[in-house]
């Protein structure tokens, strides 16, 4: 079985009406007529072959098996956790929460911005700040961010202990410390904090959030960036991610955050509503200045912590701190009694350790109980604990370390002046998570409705993606740091990836460190950097970027330390080679850099390319290549090969479609997208492209790069509602329609709307919702709001949860006034 034919849409008969359409016999005949001959690849794929379904899953099983489940307690921000079965079965494995990976149109999007609104509020509240992001990617890009909010334009790094820093000089843009350390240690920054801020010294703190259920927040003591990983909340380990970082700042640096925000705002009827804020068209409109790349987000694994957070409610959060903190208490007692040096007294859930006798002998015995624990260079050893740990395992730890008392005689026989945090001046004495949502899905069936509720408010992808296995054991419950011989199905994997993106890519080597196309800028430039600085070339800081790259590009220049400049883009689309030339000779002594999106993003290839890199290499610079649409379907040569041909067919069939009616922009080589040029329309009709946007969701649909795996009908059901729309807009034009109201300043339009008992608009209930029809009430996705509005939330700024009242129906104002 041949797992293409059920991934790229169009069935044979489909291919060639397409192609009848495009005006060519065959898709070798389109190829050749799309893909400049200078970068066509003749040479078929050196890949294995394609294996079904079935054969995917028991080969996976198979791989799944060589990795070895041992019980972990390393630390060093990954622990194991309990994930609620409600959250991993109606979210993580559900493809309804599978969504586009920006909700660009709050509209159809209010779910999962509730969802992260929500989780913004819980690391708000958590952290004791006043604004947080919706996630990035992991910590240590939190961390990075965190340093670059701090200075802009590049950063010396220096590793000193607390006492020994100095502000004095009043030239040090930030500080980052950990509370509690990767020791386990608590201590307190406050004068640290306090002496930074008298410099003008910003401070940034590294944290655990379950730590901080019991432990003073850094809010309290006047830190300006709190961050940190999301993981144990909810979210496996997965031999080290992805998991959602989360990125906190006070008032004042808010517009400098980095990431996706949440804000509330009201639609079009004064109700509030919720929407991306600030950084989403910053990234976009001022792309140059950019501060902020917002595909640096883990959006679904931030829902799952955020209904972790919801799930839990405070009090279930402090009991979860609370007993793992009493295991380590208890644990470190155990350790003292039996002779070892515990090299902190105030701790979470992380100890270290000198041993009292043979590290070697404590080794030996971990193996034997299949049990990890963190080896420091010097010899000592680090335990870390976490929500799953019980009394068996403690008892098996106290007899790894030669302990002959049980962890049940231990807690019996520890006095009341053993409470740790809970006696410390360090204790939590604020509350948390107030907010009504956080305490009002505590049951496994009230979560699953609400989780359902929220789904049921979003377009997604539940038609066309599979969930993957990631929730298995054996891919889920390894830590990142076990010795390889317990990760060897994880290394195969690598392996195996390794082999097949070198062959399709053409390079030498891979590296799966970046967590996402946005985080691969960043390595890509940062891997340019040491190359320039290790040839003495530290000189080297501009980077050239075609006004046709990915709105991401300038803000990961900007975050690597780069002055930009951007290059324009010829009548075709492609790179203007005579500004190239001329901005390489203007910059050649500080060239660092080039970023190419290839195919660009003007749906066209670089038929130049070849020469763009030679003239980068010729002065000194090196290229940095961005793609980002690469399927890592098990599909073989034959069917990635056939996947791209008809990604590229679907493009040029719904650009032929369309061009009777909207100019195309750049028709030169057709790669797997094209842009509709509505610009004329605003002379013409008053319409903007927003509005096109906004009125497509009453059709139902949201595209405009087809891919591969859509079929005919849904091309077709798209160019219908597009042309339909520029009937639309000609009645504005010819005077037919109101240029004010109109289907498409009105749109999208709700349920709510035109089932009202008034309708005072120029046009029919029939035409706002059901415009074509294709558009069925049975099947018909309704927006849940009406259209957003942007200045409101851009003048109101508020990311965290709104009071309850904000939530009420006008019906329950009404019950309330009368009662």
């Amino acid at each position: 079985d041949d797992f293409s034919r059920r991934h790229i849409g169009p069935r044979e008969q489909e291919k060639r009406e397409m192609l009848r359409t495009v005006g060519v016999q065959s898709v070798e005949e389109l190829m050749d007529k799309t893909i400049p001959a200078s970068i066509r690849l003749r040479r078929p794929l050196r890949m294995d072959d394609h294996v079904c379904e079935n054969e995917i899953l028991e080969t996976l099983y198979n791989i799944a098996s060589k990795n070895k489940i041992w019980r972990s307690y390393i630390g060093m921000g990954y622990y194991n956790c309990s994930v609620p079965q409600p959250i991993a079965r109606n979210l993580l494995e559900n493809a309804g929460w599978v969504t586009q990976y920006t909700p660009y149109q709050p509209e159809v999007s209010q779910g999962r911005l509730e969802s992260l609104l929500n989780y913004q509020t819980m690391v708000c509240d958590i952290t004791g700040m006043d604004v947080a992001n919706a996630s990035l990617l992991d910590e240590g890009t939190a961390a990075a961010e965190a340093m670059q909010l701090c200075h802009r334009y590049g950063v010396i790094t220096e590793l000193k202990l607390p006492h020994e820093m100095d502000f004095s000089g009043k030239d040090v843009s930030g500080v980052l410390f950990q509370y509690p350390d990767t020791e386990g240690k608590i201590e307190d920054f406050s004068e640290l904090v306090e002496r930074a801020h008298q410099n003008g010294t910003l401070t940034c703190c590294a944290t655990d959030l379950l730590a901080l259920c019991i432990l003073k927040p850094p809010g309290e003591f006047g830190v300006d960036v709190v961050l940190g990983n999301s993981q144990r909340f909810g979210v496996p380990l997965c031999y080290g991610g992805p998991h959602a970082a989360f990125f906190a700042v006070k008032e004042n640096l808010v517009r400098m955050m980095p990431g996706r925000m949440v804000g509330v705002t009201r639609d079009a009827n004064g109700k509030e509503v919720y929407r991306l804020a600030l950084q989403t068209r910053e990234q976009h409109i001022r792309r140059d200045k950019a501060t902020s790349n917002i595909c640096t987000a883990q959006a679904l694994l931030a829902n799952m912590s955020a209904m972790f957070g919801i799930y839990h409610g405070a009090d279930g959060l402090r009991h979860i701190a609370r007993r793992v903190h009493n295991a380590a208490l208890i644990l470190a007692e155990g350790l003292r009694r039996a002779g070892h040096k515990l090299h902190h007294d105030l701790f979470f859930d992380t100890l270290t350790i000198t041993c009292g006798c043979s590290v070697k002998e404590v080794l030996d015995r971990a193996a034997l109980r299949k049990i990890n624990f963190r080896i420091y260079d010097d010899g000592r050893l680090g335990v870390s604990l976490d929500e799953t740990v019980n009394e068996k395992d403690l008892d098996d730890i106290l007899w790894i370390f030669g302990c002959e008392s049980s962890s049940e005689l231990i807690a019996e026989g520890m006095g009341e002046e053993t409470k740790g945090i809970l006696s410390s001046p360090f204790k939590r004495t604020s509350k948390f998570l107030t907010h009504q949502v956080f305490n009002s899905y505590h049951s496994e069936t009230n979560i699953v409705r609400y989780m359902k509720r929220l789904e049921n408010k979003d377009i997604s992808l539940v038609h066309s993606m599979i969930p993957l296995p990631i929730t298995w054991r054996e891919f889920a419950n390894i830590h990142p740091f076990v010795p390889l011989d317990q990760a060897q199905g994880y290394q195969q994997l690598f392996k195996d990836l390794e082999k097949d993106l070198c062959e399709i890519t053409g390079y030498d080597k891979i590296s799966f460190q970046p967590n996402s196309g946005a985080q691969g800028e960043y390595a890509g430039l940062a891997a340019i950097k040491a190359y320039l600085n290790a040839k003495g070339e530290r000189h080297r800081t501009v980077c050239l970027i075609p006004k046709s790259a990915h709105g991401t590009n300038p803000a990961s220049a900007q975050m690597a330390g780069m002055k930009i400049q951007p290059i324009e883009v010829d009548k075709n689309g492609s790179i203007d080679i005579p500004h190239l030339k001329a901005m390489v000779d203007k910059h050649k002594g500080t060239l660092a850099a080039i970023m190419i999106t290839y195919p660009s993003t003007n749906g066209v290839f670089e038929e130049e390319i070849g020469d763009v890199c030679d003239l980068i290499h010729k002065h000194g610079g090196q290229v940095y290549l961005d793609g980002a649409n690469m399927n890592a379907q098990t599909m073989g040569a034959k069917g990635l090969k056939h996947a791209s041909e008809i990604a590229i067919l679907n493009a040029n069939y719904m650009a032929k479609r369309l061009e009777k009616h909207y100019k195309i922009l750049f028709r030169g080589a057709r790669a797997h997208e094209f842009i509709l040029d509505t610009r004329p329309f605003k002379k013409t009709a008053n319409i903007e492209a927003v509005d096109l946007a906004k009125r497509l969701q009453d059709y139902g649909t949201l595209m405009i790069e087809p891919t591969e795996s859509e079929d005919k009908a849904e091309l077709d059901r798209f160019c219908d509602a597009m042309i339909s729309i520029r009937q639309e807009i000609a009645e504005i034009e010819e005077g037919r329609m109101d240029p004010q109201i109109n289907p498409l300043k009105m749109s999208p339009h709700t349920l709510n709307c035109v089932t009202s008992s008034k309708w005072d608009r120029p046009y029919s209930r029939e035409v706002a919702a059901f415009p074509l029809p294709f558009v069925k009430p049975e099947s018909k996705f309704w927006p849940t709001i009406a259209r957003i509005d942007d200045i409101y939330g851009d003048q109101h700024l508020v990311c965290t949860c709104p009071p309850m009242e904000a939530y009420e129906s006008p019906f329950s104002e009404q019950k309330r006034a009368s009662s």
